[in-house]
């Protein structure tokens, strides 16, 4: 898959090369969608929802922090896409093991979609934090 993914980056390149409409610093991601998962309709308590979110709150920081997700965020309607990720990784199995240890996911409150995509490099984009009380 890796090798797949440096093909279509170098055909990317010879297209913009030759076309002045596809952009030059596109590089390989994937995005996820985080679906309602099998347990998103169970009744929860207040304790457990909240259990649930910090823990996925603070799996989001972590690779944030460490530069893998270059993008994170929720989806605000109540459609079945709860939120989107956009990930750098060698392969599709590996940005979905990623993802599938997050809590939410985990606990089945959310499915995962991993899809290979095409964007402008990332890599300048930060997401700011406070600082956390163990730091």
């Amino acid at each position: 898959m890796f090798s797949v993914m440096i093909g279509v980056a170098c055909n990317m390149a010879l297209m913009a090369q030759q076309n002045p409409y596809v952009q030059l610093n596109r590089r390989p991601y994937f995005v996820i969608f985080f679906v309602k998962g099998e347990a998103w309709a169970q009744p929860r308590t207040k304790e457990e929802t909240d259990r649930l979110l910090r823990g996925h709150l603070a799996y989001l920081r972590k690779h944030v922090e460490s530069g893998q997700y270059a993008l994170s965020g929720p989806l605000n309607d109540d459609g079945p896409v709860r939120g989107i990720i956009v990930l750098s990784a060698g392969t599709a199995e590996e940005a979905a093991r990623i993802v599938n240890d997050d809590p939410m996911v985990q606990s089945r409150q959310f499915g995962v979609e991993v899809h290979p995509g095409m964007f402008p490099d990332l890599s300048a984009v930060r997401a700011i934090y406070p600082k956390s009380a163990s730091k």
